[in-house]
Parts: C-alpha cells; structure tokens; sequence
C-alpha cells in the first residue's frame, strides 16, 4: 500500500532510502510517497508538478508491482493537481522498467 509520508522521520526515512539507492534527495517536490513492508521502507517516489522523480524500490521489492503502485499514486495525484502528461527523469538501465508501464522515452543522455 502506497502511503503519503509526511512527518519528518519519514521524511528523514525515505532521505535515507533514496540516497542508499544512489541518488539525490531533491526538498523539492509536492508529494512524497513510500511503501512499507511492515515497518521497513522499501520504496519511494516524489512528483514535482508533472514530473516523477526520487524513484527508489529495495532490491527485495523490484518485481515490478511496487513501481507500478507507486508510479499509479503519482499519476493520481498529478491528474488531481490537474496535469495529465507526466515525465520521469531515470537512468538509462530502469527506462525498460518505466516502458513497461506505458512511458516513453523522450531523450537518451549519455552517462
């Protein structure tokens, strides 16, 4: 179950778990959301307007249906803060995970 996180040890928690999986954690965003596996966070993900970022799901839940969830919460709350095109930003080794999730890739920059 994807869940909204807002208080600051779950802020601080999903910090943790996206820098852990190689990326920056960006204070800029309108949505921060994570998944639980009881008490651990195992997922992550952010949306800045129409733009999804801080993507991060634990090796233990990358079987496609804990990205699918958290990628289904953003659409939802971009489409109620009235966008309906979305972009994410992605290294180009997970853009097959969001192509199986019906998005495209725009550009391929190089690493």
């Amino acid at each position: 179950m994807v869940t909204e996180l807002l208080s600051l040890r779950d802020i601080e928690r999903a910090r943790g778990h996206i820098e852990a999986a190689g990326l920056r954690f960006e204070d800029e965003y309108d949505s921060l959301v994570g998944v639980f596996d009881g008490t651990d966070l195992v997922a992550t993900g952010a949306r800045h307007r129409n733009i999804f970022k801080m993507l991060a799901v634990a090796p233990s839940h990358q079987d496609g249906a804990t990205l699918g969830a958290l990628t289904t919460e953003l659409i939802r709350s971009a489409g109620y803060a009235g966008f309906d095109v979305f972009f994410i930003f992605t290294r180009p080794q997970h853009a097959h995970s969001f192509q199986a999730l019906n998005f495209q890739p725009l550009v391929h920059h190089p690493q």
